[in-house]
């Protein structure tokens, strides 16, 4: 699952959301459209295929080694445009999403 987070009014939320229905789309596909085309110029990204990653090792340090872990583990957001949105789709592909474009994996 990729999260992303745009800043939008609840007009143009409602509006985005009714494309995506009408087109059988996934909202981060659409945003992802948006991106390519340069109508939103960059989109703020989470790598939540690693949440699960980290969460594993800081449950393995704390029970089995007993450190302490942080309450919190901060993520970097990853800034995608339209100059690198052919990286982020290699990304999802590596990380084993099935439903990224071909088009966006050139």
């Amino acid at each position: 699952m990729v999260r992303t987070q745009i800043q939008l009014t609840d007009r143009q939320a409602r509006q985005l959301r009714a494309q995506a229905r009408e087109r059988g789309l996934s909202l981060a596909e659409v945003i992802r459209r948006y991106v390519e085309k340069g109508l939103a110029p960059v989109l703020l990204a989470q790598p939540t295929y690693l949440w699960g990653y980290e969460s594993v090792n800081r449950i393995f340090d704390k029970i089995q080694l007993k450190k302490e872990v942080p309450a919190i583990i901060p993520m970097e957001l990853v800034r995608v445009s339209k100059e690198n949105l052919g990286t982020w789709a290699k990304q999802l592909k590596d990380w084993g999403f099935t439903d990224v474009p071909p088009e966006y994996l050139k």
